[in-house]
């Protein structure tokens, strides 16, 4: 890494060029679709009833606003195909019994967890390529 408070001075003051937002923004992106998939794929899965939960999962493309990269991973909620409004009730039940082997709640904010160590690693390496990029006057 460069100069951690560095990259974290560019940032607040807003001088990274758009380009290396961008690049952030497919590293975050790429990110929020490896946990949606290990959501999928590894325990805890995501619980299935009739599906439409399971169906329901989707990243958002990410969104670069006043120099913030915005990434969502959802299950659920009114831009679902399937109608499916208790994403986060099931997420968060950590009472119930599910059908599903090695189903069970907290099946994205696990993967997440298991994932924080790396995906910070990757956002914070694209962070120091775009301040090495960036012409300092007089350096």
């Amino acid at each position: 890494m460069v100069w951690p408070n560095l990259t974290a001075k560019m940032l607040q003051l807003g001088v990274l060029p758009n380009e290396e937002l961008i690049q952030l923004a497919f590293v975050l992106q790429d990110a929020a679709e490896t946990v949606l998939k290990d959501s999928k794929t590894k325990e805890p899965l995501v619980p299935r009833d009739t599906g439409a939960l399971e169906k329901s999962g989707q990243v958002s493309p990410a969104i670069i606003k006043n120099n913030n990269v915005d990434v969502l991973l959802v299950y659920g909620g009114p831009s679902s195909p399937h109608n499916v409004n208790y994403a986060s009730l099931v997420h968060n039940d950590m009472a119930r019994t599910y059908k599903r082997p090695g189903s069970g709640p907290k099946f994205v904010s696990t993967h997440f967890e298991r994932r924080k160590d790396e995906i910070e690693n990757d956002a914070l390496g694209a962070l120091d390529d775009a301040v090495r990029k960036v012409k300092l006057p007089g350096v």
